[in-house]
């Protein structure tokens, strides 16, 4: 999934090609999705790729979410309302809120300088 996302991101032109300019990011993108990869699937008790709400609000305890209410971030992800959200769900929520959730401190500190 970390692989796929990285490339999916990082192909920037949408013609399912990384070209020379989009390379550099796809390395970059390829550590941090495979960083929030490792988390999500620690997170994801069963393996079965999805998180429930109870996974998502048991994690909310050790992940810092700045104090928001998990069961509120958790509907805000869970955008088809089945009661499971996927890895992907997950990063475009974290991606959409600049969330530093899966960066190191070297990316941190580029993205917040």
């Amino acid at each position: 999934p970390a692989l796929a996302a990285a490339y999916n991101s990082c192909d920037t032109s949408g013609d399912g090609r990384i070209e020379k300019k989009e390379f550099l990011f796809f390395f970059h993108y390829l550590v941090y999705y495979n960083n929030l990869w490792s988390l999500f699937s620690t997170i994801d008790e069963d393996g079965d790729r999805r998180l429930t709400r109870d996974e998502f609000v048991n994690a909310a305890k050790v992940i810092d979410l700045k104090k928001k209410d998990p069961n509120k971030i958790f509907a805000i992800i869970d955008t088809d309302k089945s009661g499971m959200v996927l890895f992907e769900d997950v990063c475009n929520y974290l991606a959409t809120n600049r969330s530093s959730i899966g960066l190191n401190d070297e990316d941190i500190k580029m993205y917040t300088n």
